[in-house]
């Protein structure tokens, strides 16, 4: 390995930044490294897109462990509830990064791909790839989300026309930005 490798920050060190936890000092550091490395900046999409999934999940009223009779010097029920979402926040991000890494369970058997990667040449970003689709998706009906800070794109497309969306993509000139071809959930 060379000495001249970067250092990436540790996943949860790039989560605190995401969701402005960190220190003013720290905060600039990192944002610098981002800036100029296209991973971590890749690093942070995901985590964001996990941090979004978590914010749609509903939320559970947790029952206080203190025995019914015993009152003592209680705190409102709002200052309880503050004291708990950091620690409920860090179970569910653990929760989310084990399910996503597939920790403490065996390997599904392999299934068939229901989204694709596809590296295109898009010389005008988004207005490239508007161009290109409708001569890629015919019919169906297709959303774009893009992030112009990484070059990578976004198509939800009906999951039926995945595999014919991807292969008419691939039949492009390729290069360096990314087309994710995912589902349309609902």
């Amino acid at each position: 390995m060379s000495s001249r490798e970067p250092v990436h920050p540790e996943e949860l060190l790039l989560l605190d930044y995401l969701i402005g936890q960190l220190p003013a000092e720290t905060s600039d550091q990192v944002r610098r490294h981002v800036a100029g490395c296209r991973a971590c900046r890749r690093t942070i999409a995901d985590l964001s897109l996990t941090v979004d999934e978590l914010d749609r999940l509903p939320t559970v009223v947790i029952p206080h462990d203190a025995p019914g009779g015993a009152v003592g010097s209680r705190r409102p029920p709002r200052a309880r509830l503050r004291s708990y979402l950091p620690a409920t926040a860090v179970v569910l991000i653990a929760i989310a990064v084990f399910t996503a890494l597939g920790l403490g369970r065996q390997a599904p058997p392999p299934t068939p791909p229901t989204s694709r990667v596809v590296s295109l040449s898009l010389p005008d970003g988004l207005t490239s790839l508007r161009t290109l689709l409708p001569r890629v998706v015919e019919d169906a009906p297709v959303y774009v989300r893009a992030d112009r800070a990484i070059d990578e794109y976004i198509l939800l497309v009906p999951a039926d026309v995945i595999p014919e969306v991807a292969d008419r993509l691939e039949a492009e000139p390729p290069g360096p930005d990314r087309v994710y071809v995912m589902p349309q959930s609902g």
